[in-house]
């Protein structure tokens, strides 16, 4: 999939809050698209159903459209994108944060779902011996998650010093609906280290 640059650009600004309704004009400001340009691509996204518009006193206000499949997949794409690109900035790290995260689905059987980098080094603020924070989040409550995500880390703990968090889909929904300070943090420095596109579906039923 090839989105053009100035495209990403508009949609990445949403991907850091798509419940949220912009201006036009931040749209432009954020984006660093020209106004022109950003009202041309707004137009045909609402066009396709991709964004919702709404006016106010001459004022346009735009939001993604989450029920649209085809909006959800492409920021499914530029949530790949972005772990790609992180990958290819902490190559020092990557094989084995991959290692890590291969690990942990095989050994919890695939009840971890979603895995999830936050903190300093998803900023890409990563130094040797810095705390890695993982997300791991299990489609069972009463999973041994925890344990599971341990295990996994003895391949790769000489190296790296990760620190897991576990959850469960129910309590990670709630988290991102309540927008508690924990997960307004893993909102805005993340990397989706596996299944972006569950991801994507909770956020879509998190802003039902």
């Amino acid at each position: 999939m090839l989105i053009p640059i100035q495209r990403k650009k508009i949609l990445e600004i949403f991907m850091s809050d798509p419940a949220k309704e912009i201006h036009l004009r931040e749209i432009s400001r954020f984006s660093k698209v020209s106004l022109n340009n950003v009202n041309n691509t707004l137009r045909q996204f609402v066009k396709d159903g991709l964004f919702k518009r709404r006016e106010v006193s001459n004022m346009s206000f735009f939001k993604p459209n989450l029920d649209n499949e085809d909006l959800l997949k492409l920021f499914e794409y530029l949530e790949l994108k972005r772990k790609k690109e992180f990958y290819g900035k902490n190559k020092n790290i990557a094989r084995l944060l991959e290692k890590y995260t291969t690990n942990v689905i095989d050994l919890s059987r695939r009840q971890i779902q979603l895995v999830v980098l936050f903190g300093s080094v998803a900023r890409n603020e990563w130094v040797k011996g810095s705390d890695i924070d993982i997300l791991a989040v299990s489609s069972d409550k009463d999973s041994n998650a925890i344990t599971i995500l341990n295990k996994a880390k003895i391949d790769v703990s000489p190296l790296l010093e990760i620190r897991p968090i576990a959850t469960t889909i129910e309590k990670f929904t709630d988290g991102l609906r309540k927008k508690t300070e924990f997960y307004h943090e893993l909102w805005n420095d993340r990397i989706v280290l596996y299944n972006e596109s569950l991801f994507w579906k909770l956020i879509k039923e998190e802003n039902r």
